[in-house]
């Protein structure tokens, strides 16, 4: 049985073989992300611009899909107000 650290280095080298044969396949993977995370987890990833998300994706398209995903709430409006005044990448 393979422990974790080589399970995790053969995940990393599949995700680096799979980007290389696959165009867009970090937004992708980003996407399939961004549908599994909470409002922090989202906040996080942006990280007023300068996040792993905005490699991938531009304010408005965040914008969007923040607006599809979570509820209309005080808390929603927070971190589109941060996605939207964040500078461009």
């Amino acid at each position: 049985m393979r422990s974790v650290e080589q399970r995790e280095q053969a995940e990393k080298v599949r995700q680096l073989c799979a980007s290389r044969a696959v165009r867009g396949w970090e937004r992708h993977v980003s996407l399939v992300q961004l549908l599994q995370s909470s409002m922090a987890d989202v906040e996080r990833r942006w990280s007023a611009g300068s996040g792993p998300l905005a490699d991938v994706l531009l304010p408005a398209q965040l914008s969007a899909l923040t607006k599809a995903l979570f509820q209309n709430n005080a808390r929603r409006a927070a971190l589109l107000q941060t996605i939207n005044s964040s500078p461009p990448h």
